[in-house]
């Protein structure tokens, strides 16, 4: 008695599959962000200590959030601490080593769950102001870090810093010059390359709306 032979599928429908997962996963991130909107978080005072030093503190969501680049260390590196203040009054922390100073921080609700992630945007020191950029969840007892700086193949090619990161509803935006073979770090003459985080996949995506 023969045994019953299993479902077969050609390898063009799996790759055609694949092809269009690929395609449909950043448009869907997309759409998914630019439909939803979370609670707007409160800054208490300046963005800045008297030292020049980055330190600011948000309400959100009936929590205290702060982020704070280190005191007494050096502006173009360093650590960075982020922090939310329990019921109980108690700050839970996290910490992360910088390369630069922090620029900027946006709260987003990617998945409409009704809790925001902290990311952090850093701008390294010297004529490349390269980002670092860091994304801070809070599970509701620890902190969970995500790198989101890297740029993957071959979106990368061109890029020499001079990012801009910017927030549109639940989107997080990032842009920079495209630099051609000869340019100068001063005078790049590509276009300005723009990309959206895909926060279902991680990864940085070209932005479905500029091309």
């Amino acid at each position: 008695m023969s045994a019953e032979k299993g479902l077969t599928v050609p390898g063009s429908t799996v790759i055609a599959l694949f092809v269009t997962l690929g395609l449909l996963l950043p448009a869907v991130a997309w759409r998914l962000g630019d439909t939803l909107e979370s609670e707007e978080a409160i800054l208490e005072g300046d963005l800045h200590a008297p030292d020049g030093r980055f330190d600011a503190s948000w309400t959100l969501a009936g929590s205290r959030l702060r982020v704070s680049e280190g005191e007494g260390e050096d502006r173009s590196i360093g650590t960075c601490t982020v922090s939310i203040e329990s019921d109980s009054g108690d700050a839970i922390t996290t910490h992360f080593e910088r390369n630069g100073t922090i620029s900027d921080v946006f709260f987003l609700d990617p998945d409409g769950d009704g809790d925001s992630d902290v990311i952090v945007w850093i701008t390294s020191a010297g004529s490349g102001s390269y980002a670092q950029v860091m994304g801070c969840h809070f599970d509701g007892s620890q902190w969970q870090l995500t790198d989101m700086t890297e740029i993957p193949a071959p979106l990368d090619i061109g890029y020499m810093g001079h990012d801009t990161l910017s927030r549109t509803v639940e989107l997080l935006r990032r842009s920079f010059p495209i630099y051609r073979q000869r340019d100068t770090n001063a005078s790049p003459t590509g276009i300005e390359k723009v990309l959206l985080y895909n926060f279902i996949t991680g990864s940085w995506n070209l932005d479905p709306t500029q091309y």
